[in-house]
């Protein structure tokens, strides 16, 4: 509780909609003076003090922790980072449901973590520092110390019970005897350890219907289109494949892998192919993401021991994946390669955990299908892979079973990888996609600090993402301390696999760095199954005898409750800095950016269309433009140009946007580039657009066909190129910025002179 009181800062209350500061200005003069500060820590001690004495003989830690619980959720709008609070009112209304002292160990051993998660001592060596002890005094919110303890002491009150006798007031504890016999801890019975699929197929039609609506609401929230940028650049690879081009990018004419999942461009192509171009791929996508589902489903079924209450963990299940926007939009309305990912990783998810011993041909069939289609749908398979085979040969060693799963799905691995390397050496020239030379760093700690970063940005995005991180960091802890223990238990469950196995999946990206893309891409196809776990812990949880006390006094419970809630919403702030379902999505800009590219490709091709030496175009955004410009395109990021991926460099900077280097760019032969000059453009063209090279060669503005009349938008133009263009006597040209003091100054329109 000492940890979490300068924390609580009971004056941000009064900044909140429900207490506006301009109608409550006295609180800062009166209520939070400074001189009050040292007044309001010996408030605490003596609280401190008081309570040690009062609780002396007391053998129960738990009694100490449900007031300071209880008290955290008070400090819940003030804290956005600390979205675990939100579970604390839950637990302790359990507690009071289930009778004060008599929740499970497996309850307490929860709460208990969770109260450490929610200290979280590492943000206060790093916020504190050295000096942390003389920090904290001279900090306004220690004057709630006083606050604190006096509420966490209340809380205690209505917790136990209490009553004044002889002008002393008196705690009274249930006791064992007080319960009934028919509600007595040992009369309840352990529920029935069969999986039942009975809440299967209503949850999961559910689930369906939800989806649907989900979808629509994210294709809304994101301007009411279809596909990202990115998307874009695999569809432009599609259309060339349909059209007997091959696999290249634009109009270049040369074979290029910069789609980083073949299998996707295979389906995509099929789409195209059958002219149903982007709704088609939607479609395929929602199939793939529903099947997937399925899978979880079964997997979740499986796992389960609660028999008849099962549908209530499946509608939980529902409720906690679909609470992430990022993962509807990104196996949806994104139409990236995400959704087969997670398609494959939930079908492997299955092989790995079925009973081998009764299996047929076609079962063995079926279960290496998905590690065939792995290095086909993403290149970190061949990591994964692997380490996945192994760990689930150590699952069936730990149980004594045969690992003939794993050899047949290891073999059909193997034999597709050496397929598809070899075919990518023999059209391409390289045996990974040239993605990966564009994208990965090649400093491996600079790629761990950068993926560690993405993991944790992931992690604090949401409440279940936060709680799912700590239940896995508790499980595998466990699982070590059980393992390493002297005589301890080998056997490693069913959950422990998945646990580890969750491990497996996450790893990969960590070592690549991460990713640039909002809403954590790389993490979605994992999310269901970090789902499936949380629920079947708290499966594991229900599933323990929970008394259920006489008389229980609900409308204590129901103000107890209602304080936390007017404490979780009277925060606007919060929901401001949550990028979910009701406020804004960090992926929303990424559609326009298919969009404009798109129409300025149109534009330049419609001005150029009589022109016999067709601009050579520098592009930033490689997707949208692809597919209407009918001149060469030169990727500047180098993920659809082989020349920059494979140009030495450290890959520094703006994430899976660093492999251009400024001293290749006159080997580029690059014409026009269409866009003007921002912040962002000169960050990943590292500075170019500011040097001096630059600047005496390059001019920014619109070019306009005189014949039709027709303008483009402030483009960026090379001065040899622009000259040929101006001698034809079809095209003028003026400047739309000048470069001035070091940056590129937008001229204005009045004093433009043609």
């Amino acid at each position: 509780m000492i940890l979490e009181i300068p924390k609580f800062r009971l004056q941000t209350y009064f900044g909140t909609s429900l207490f506006p500061t301009h109608v409550y200005s006295f609180a800062g003069v009166w209520l939070f003076p400074k001189a009050a500060l040292f007044f309001g820590l010996i408030l605490c001690l003596i609280f401190c003090i008081w309570a040690s004495w009062k609780w002396r003989e007391e053998k129960d830690w738990f009694v100490f922790l449900q007031p300071t619980l209880f008290c955290i959720c008070a400090g819940y709008p003030l804290w956005h980072q600390d979205w675990v609070f939100f579970f604390f009112p839950i637990l302790f209304l359990l507690e009071i449901w289930a009778g004060f002292k008599k929740a499970p160990r497996s309850f307490r051993t929860i709460a208990l973590v969770l109260a450490i998660a929610a200290t979280n001592p590492l943000s206060w060596i790093r916020h504190y520092t050295f000096w942390g002890v003389g920090t904290v005094l001279i900090e306004s919110e220690v004057l709630s110390c006083a606050t604190w303890a006096l509420f966490a002491f209340l809380v205690f009150l209505v917790q136990s019970g209490f009553s004044i006798q002889n002008g002393e007031m008196v705690f009274r504890f249930r006791a064992d005897n007080e319960f009934p016999d028919n509600v007595h801890p040992a009369n309840h019975s352990t529920p029935s350890l069969r999986s039942s699929d009975s809440g299967t197929l209503p949850m999961f039609l559910l689930f369906s219907v939800l989806l649907a609506i989900l979808v629509y609401v994210a294709f809304l929230k994101n301007g009411s289109l279809l596909g990202i940028d990115d998307a874009d650049i695999v569809f432009g690879y599609a259309e060339n494949l349909c059209r007997g081009r091959g696999i290249s990018y634009a109009q270049n004419g040369v074979h290029c892998e910069g789609t980083t999942s073949l299998l996707w461009l295979l389906l995509s192509s099929a789409c195209f192919k059958l002219r149903l171009n982007e709704p088609g791929v939607l479609a395929v996508s929602l199939a793939l993401l529903l099947s997937a589902q399925w899978i979880w489903f079964r997997i979740l079924a499986q796992l389960l021991r609660t028999g008849d209450r099962s549908p209530v963990f499946f509608f939980f299940y529902v409720v906690v994946v679909l609470s992430s926007a990022g993962y509807v939009a990104w196996m949806s309305i994104t139409l990236m390669d995400t959704v087969l990912w997670g398609f494959v990783v939930a079908w492997m998810t299955l092989s790995l955990l079925r009973d081998t011993e009764s299996d047929s041909v076609r079962d063995w069939l079926v279960a290496a299908i998905p590690f065939a289609l792995a290095p086909w749908a993403r290149p970190e398979a061949m990591l994964i892979v692997p380490c996945g085979l192994v760990l689930s040969v150590l699952f069936r060693r730990s149980r004594n079973k045969t690992v003939w799963n794993e050899i047949v799905c290891g073999t059909s691995f193997l034999v597709s990888l050496a397929g598809l390397t070899g075919f990518r050496l023999l059209y391409f020239g390289y045996p990974f996609p040239n993605t990966f030379y564009a994208k990965v760093s090649p400093s491996f700690v600079y790629n761990v600090q950068q993926g560690t970063q993405y993991l944790l940005d992931y992690v604090r995005s949401g409440a279940f993402t936060y709680l799912a991180a700590i239940c896995f960091v508790v499980a595998v802890a466990g699982m070590i301390v059980r393992i390493f223990r002297k005589n301890g238990n080998s056997v490693l469950s069913e959950i422990e696999f998945l646990w580890l196995w969750c491990l497996v999946l996450v790893l990969p990206p960590v070592f690549a760095g991460g990713d640039h893309f909002g809403y954590s891409r790389f993490f979605q196809p994992v999310w269901p199954l970090f789902c499936v776990l949380l629920v079947s812990v708290f499966a594991s949880l229900a599933s323990e005898e929970w008394p259920r006390t006489s008389g229980v006094d609900w409308a204590r419970v129901i103000v107890l409750f209602a304080f936390v809630l007017f404490s979780f919403f009277s925060s606007g702030k919060k929901w401001g800095k949550n990028p979910a379902w009701l406020k804004f999505s960090p992926i929303h800009h990424e559609f326009p950016i298919a969009e404009t590219g798109r129409n300025n490709g149109t534009i330049l091709s419609t001005m150029f269309c009589n022109h016999s030496d067709k601009p050579a175009l520098g592009v930033i955004s490689a997707g949208g433009i692809s597919r209407t410009y009918q001149g060469k395109i030169v990727d500047l990021m180098g993920l659809n140009n082989t020349k920059i991926a494979h140009y030495p460099g450290n890959r520094f900077g703006m994430k899976n946007l660093a492999a251009f280097e400024p001293e290749l760019f006159r080997e580029l032969d690059v014409d026009l580039m269409p866009f003007e000059p921002t912040q962002f453009r000169s960050r990943v063209l590292k500075g170019m657009l500011e040097t001096e090279s630059f600047v005496s060669n390059w001019r920014c503005g619109r070019i306009r066909k005189d014949a039709t009349g027709e303008e483009t938008p402030p483009f960026f133009v090379e001065t040899e190129f622009l000259d040929r263009l101006l001698s034809t006597g079809d095209y003028s040209f003026r400047d739309a910025y000048q470069f001035e003091d070091g940056i590129w100054k937008e001229i204005k329109e009045d004093s433009v002179e043609d």
